[in-house]
């Protein structure tokens, strides 16, 4: 099995940190410094992880959070000053954000301790789907709405929306299949409009519903079952 993957299986990161930690060459195998083509056994390999010994797994958590706009998509603030996403969520299992929502933005976010969920619904490859309701300056024009389909060029890398469905006069919903960051804003601004509020209601199969903003909770058998099948 590949180092990465059996790291995020473990519980201790994404399948993606768990990259980033073995080309830092803090990961060891029976003592030598792993490469990302280091594989390993399960029953019989050692895995150190900054010099610990890489615990079992243990119980899988799965949470959603209502994110307030000012707080931070981390568990560790880091050079960041301001209130990050276990200054709410206070449990005692190690967990972390599969993905992320700008400060300014609200709405659903999922925490946990599976690295391998948590890699097939972030990586690019997967295409997952993410709805956000989007009130905007003013009301987009059709040749607006048409930008947002089309695509932006963004730093050199296309980016567009799925949909675009007015709700109101300055609100929309608007669906992803992409994961660029703070992605709609940047959309936004490229098209002449500026947003003034955004909240992501839906992951997937996963959705946000009644939690108020602040709130979390854990998420039901059937709603981890069909973000995995997903």
């Amino acid at each position: 099995m590949r180092l990465a993957k059996y790291i995020a299986q473990m519980g201790y990161c994404s399948r993606r940190e768990a990259e980033k930690l073995i080309e830092q060459r803090v990961v060891k195998v029976n003592g030598v410094p792993a490469k990302i083509t280091t594989a390993v056994n399960p029953n019989s390999d050692i895995v150190e992880i900054k010099n610990k010994k890489l615990e079992e797994k243990k119980k899988a958590v799965y949470i959603m959070l209502n994110k307030p706009a000012g707080v931070i998509s981390t568990c560790n603030a880091g050079r960041e000053k301001g209130r990050i996403v276990l200054n709410y969520v206070k449990i005692p299992e190690r967990i972390y954000p599969v993905g992320r929502l700008d400060r300014d933005s609200t709405g659903l976010l999922l925490l946990t301790n599976d690295g391998e969920l948590a890699y097939k619904l972030t990586h690019p490859s997967r295409s997952n789907e993410k709805e956000y309701l989007v009130e905007f300056d003013a009301p987009l024009t059709d040749r607006q709405v048409q930008l947002f389909l089309s695509g932006i060029s963004l730093n050199g890398k296309k980016a567009k929306a799925l949909q675009v469905n007015r709700q109101s006069r300055r609100k929309y919903s608007i669906i992803l299949n992409q994961g660029l960051n703070r992605q709609i804003r940047r959309m936004a601004e490229a098209a002449g409009r500026s947003i003034v509020k955004l909240k992501r209601v839906r992951m997937g199969t996963l959705r946000l519903g009644r939690l108020s903003e602040g709130s979390w909770r854990y998420l039901t058998d059937n709603e981890i079952n069909r973000l995995r099948q997903s």
